[in-house]
């Protein structure tokens, strides 16, 4: 994160950056889209599931779950586990 000018608070709870934007005066400003693509094709599997009705279990190690499990827990009501083998 320290190749960007800028980190956005959703970026900096999550702990990384997927997408930087340039600016108008060639700042660099970095945030993290990964939970809404998450989000979303949860979304589009089960259009009637909502965040409220129970919980969700992401299984997996890989870069990606901290968004799923940090980034907008407000929408999934999300807990983060770490899987030790």
């Amino acid at each position: 994160m320290v190749i960007v000018d800028e980190v956005d608070a959703l970026a900096k709870s999550i702990g990384a950056i997927s997408c930087v934007v340039v600016g108008p005066d060639g700042s660099l400003a970095g945030t993290n889209n990964d939970c809404y693509g998450f989000i979303h094709s949860i979304r589009q599997e089960q259009p009637g599931w909502r965040a409220d009705a129970g919980s969700i279990v992401v299984i997996g190690a890989g870069g990606d779950r901290g968004a799923e499990g940090d980034g907008r827990e407000d929408d999934l009501r999300a807990r983060r586990y770490h899987p030790t083998l």
